[in-house]
């Protein structure tokens, strides 16, 4: 089995000597514990399966796995490591709100907490050279690439899994399989602003409980939303944010892609190309310890830049295709927009066949 490196390794080796609890957040199965394992120690605790569990009894360093599971463990965590200089104890979990909210309340100036993403394009590369399409096709978790296992078993099993175990904080288990349902219609507007009234009526459910569904696929990392850039534009812009899968493949799952070649003639390669570099700025933001500053744009007359990233001081106009063709309005819209925003900002494009490794996070941003 082929190991892959992780960027984000090298940011937590430089703060362990100085932080005493490690917080690692991130989707399921994107490598959190086997991370630890590997670089700072095997000694593990099953949240899940000892919620009883008492810290002294343990050896440090060790990592508490699925802490989520247990938050209240977190209130004895203070009085045990306050003395200590180097990270003894390292905590996993899904990146909930409320989970991210109670460490900090918590553990204070006691710990530092890292997003763990699945694997950039950049990762991979080290290993396997792929196109764009089979990026799509295989998404980025770590397993698929690192036991060479079928796509198609490993999401269908990271679905069944995630809807029993992954969705109690926000969903009924009577609903699960509405709640399936409803991940696939987000596959096949993948891209875009849903719709929540149009696909409640599908579903059988309420609007209302698809938002809240949609904020606790958020909220465990299956989806994230990219909203709207709104500074200094008023009341001209489409504000509703648009809605992307953390990892690509789980999308071509539900849209039922059997191989990569039919990706390039999918009605949405564009919308799922689109994806995969967006969620690829999220990750070099991530690895290299930074908050996420992702926006879209668009107005009420068409106008549509597809991902606006402000990063070190300078705010980057990315526009992605699938194509080389070159828009000729786009090059004045984006000089428009950059005389509105009174910032400095550079415009890159994007297009399959010859995107290599964006925003690889070894790199400055672009």
């Amino acid at each position: 089995m082929k190991v892959i490196d992780r960027q984000i390794e090298n940011v937590l080796k430089k703060v362990r000597v100085r932080i005493p609890v490690v917080a690692l957040l991130g989707p399921k199965q994107s490598g959190k514990k086997k991370l630890i394992q590997e670089g700072f120690t095997k000694k593990i605790s099953c949240i899940k399966a000892n919620p009883t569990i008492l810290l002294s009894q343990y050896e440090f360093p060790i990592i508490l796995d699925e802490i989520h599971q247990a938050p209240k463990l977190l209130a004895d965590i203070p009085n045990l490591v306050a003395k200590i200089d180097d990270t003894q104890i390292f905590l996993t979990g899904l990146p909930l709100p409320s989970l991210k909210a109670k460490i900090s309340e918590t553990l204070g100036e006691l710990v530092r907490i890292f997003h763990l993403m699945p694997l950039s394009i950049a990762e991979l590369n080290e290993n396997w050279n792929m196109n764009e399409c089979e990026y799509i096709y295989f998404g980025f978790m770590p397993e698929i690439h690192e036991k060479r296992i079928s796509p198609a078993k490993f999401y269908e099993n990271y679905k069944s899994t995630y809807l029993k175990t992954g969705t109690q904080h926000f969903v009924n288990k009577n609903n699960r399989l509405e709640l399936e349902k409803f991940m696939k219609l987000l596959a096949e507007k993948v891209g875009q602003s849903p719709n929540l009234n149009s696909m409640a009526k599908d579903i059988g459910v309420s609007s209302t409980t698809l938002a809240a569904w949609l904020n606790g696929l958020e909220a465990s990392g299956i989806i994230f939303k990219l909203p709207c850039y709104i500074e200094n534009f008023g009341k001209r812009l489409i504000k509703s944010p648009k809605v992307y899968f953390m990892d690509i493949g789980f999308a071509a799952y539900f849209l039922g892609i059997e191989n990569p070649k039919q990706v390039a003639t999918h009605s949405l390669f564009e919308k799922l190309f689109e994806n995969m570099i967006i969620t690829e700025a999220l990750k070099a933001s991530y690895n290299k310890d930074e908050k996420p500053e992702l926006y879209y744009f668009k107005d009420n007359h068409g106008f549509e830049i597809d991902l606006i990233w402000r990063s070190s001081h300078k705010i980057h106009l990315i526009d992605i295709n699938t194509t080389e063709i070159h828009n000729p309005k786009l090059t004045s819209y984006i000089q428009k927009f950059s005389e509105k925003i009174k910032e400095h900002s550079c415009s890159i494009a994007i297009h399959a066949g010859n995107f290599k490794t964006p925003f690889a996070c070894s790199h400055k941003a672009p």
